[in-house]
């Protein structure tokens, strides 16, 4: 399918930088954004079961390599500064557990 839009001067010239940051010629990178666009971002559960294990696991690839970059990126902060929580025992950390406040008669508030 073949779309035509004009766009401002200004926001082309953006898109074309940002294309060239990637190392893509321009119709390739507007391809992926509008690809990421449509692509729906609530996961259906039954449905991803409901997949082909194969399919499944391309699909988890995809997200892990997706969310690389911003892990490394945020195990690369000092700990303290860090938006992650499974940095601690990857770092060599010292490992705390924290006990909820208990309510009287529910034995099930401690983790």
């Amino acid at each position: 399918m073949t779309v035509m839009i004009d766009l401002p001067a200004e926001v082309e010239a953006r898109l074309a930088e940002q294309a060239r940051a990637e190392g893509k010629p321009l119709q390739e990178y507007l391809l992926g954004v509008l690809t990421e666009l449509a692509t729906p971002k609530e996961v259906d559960i039954k449905a991803f079961l409901a997949l082909p294990r194969e399919e499944q696991d391309r699909l988890l690839a995809t997200a892990v390599a997706e969310a690389e970059p911003l892990y490394a990126a945020d195990l690369a902060l000092p700990p303290h500064e860090r938006e992650l929580t499974a940095f601690t025992a990857l770092d060599g950390e010292t490992l705390y557990e924290y006990a909820a406040e208990e309510t009287p008669g529910d034995e099930s508030a401690t983790w």
